[in-house]
């Protein structure tokens, strides 16, 4: 069959239609992925978040995907990665903030006071869905010591 030069035009027309859609698509509803995930973290540590068990600081979020149904936080010290900083699993009722205390398993950061030394904390965040599945990711590191009290 022969096909017209009208035929063929609008089937250029609707091909190209379909992409730029497709592209604005993925490029609008998808948040920026960085080095330290979509999600966007911020806190600080006060002298009643440290050395202590169940005191976890704030934590403020950006950018939590929809679907999120609880917030996973971790505390890492990478200069001690064998020491347990914990963290914990709590509900996410889209406030944007992890509220102060509110992760059970969290052991606040403790560097040596006679040295005066300063360790790495970094709080990774996954957003889960109800089954528990990875929706999104953050993560940020703060450098810490006495003096920054």
């Amino acid at each position: 069959m022969w096909r017209t030069c009208s035929d063929h035009l609008v089937g250029k027309l609707l091909s190209l239609f379909f992409c730029v859609i497709l592209a604005a698509a993925c490029t609008t509803t998808q948040p920026q992925v960085t080095a330290n995930g979509t999600i966007g973290l911020e806190f600080s540590f006060k002298e009643i978040n440290t050395c202590v068990r169940g005191l976890s600081p704030e934590i403020r979020l950006e950018n939590v995907p929809p679907g999120t149904v609880y917030i996973k936080a971790i505390l890492k010290d990478p200069f001690h990665p064998m020491f347990d900083h914990g963290g914990g699993l709590v509900s996410y009722d889209t406030s944007n903030i992890i509220p102060q205390g509110a992760l059970q398993s969290y052991y606040g950061p403790c560097p040596d006071k006679s040295s005066n030394e300063r360790n790495k904390y970094c709080f990774t965040i996954q957003a889960l869905n109800s089954n528990q599945q990875v929706l999104g990711w953050g993560k940020k590191c703060v450098t810490f010591g006495w003096g920054d009290l």
